[in-house]
């Protein structure tokens, strides 16, 4: 869940305490632009949240078998593209808006190229993987790159 707490006058309190997901584990991750609200994410959904209203904005986003390892939004495309990193090396192109209204639909698959999941990191024009496997101490030496330009044609 998520815990909102307000802290005035040297003093805080708790204004709210949100079940969001039903995941097992509950919350793995957030994400955050300037533009968007808090973006939270389980093992097989994604949201977003308000913590001025202490509320999901719209219904969680789900529907891949393989849970998320972590998600990151598109800098160079808009903050509505979202690239999941599923545990299975996967990695899913999610738009979270269709003109003015909000969905959840999946706009493409990259090749998967991997039995890991993959760490991103999101520049103009590319997104990067770094294979990583949970509870390996060293990194990959190998970096994918990914061109997004023909996500956009």
């Amino acid at each position: 869940g998520v815990s909102v707490f307000l802290c005035t006058g040297g003093r805080g309190y708790l204004k709210a305490r949100v079940r969001i997901t039903e995941d097992p584990g509950g919350i793995r991750g957030f994400i955050k632009s300037l533009l968007t609200p808090l973006m939270v994410y389980g093992a097989h959904s994604f949201g977003q949240f308000s913590l001025t209203s202490c509320d999901l904005e719209y219904p969680m986003c789900s529907g891949w078998s393989s849970p998320i390892e972590h998600i990151v939004m598109d800098i160079s495309y808009s903050t509505s593209r979202l690239f999941l990193s599923l545990e299975n090396g996967e990695v899913l192109v999610v738009n979270t808006a269709r003109g003015q209204n909000k969905a959840c639909d999946l706009a493409a698959k990259f090749p998967h190229v991997s039995a890991v999941p993959l760490r991103l990191h999101a520049f103009p024009g590319y997104m990067l993987g770094m294979p990583m496997s949970r509870g390996e101490t060293e990194h990959s030496a190998e970096v994918l790159a990914f061109s997004l330009s023909a996500l956009d044609s």
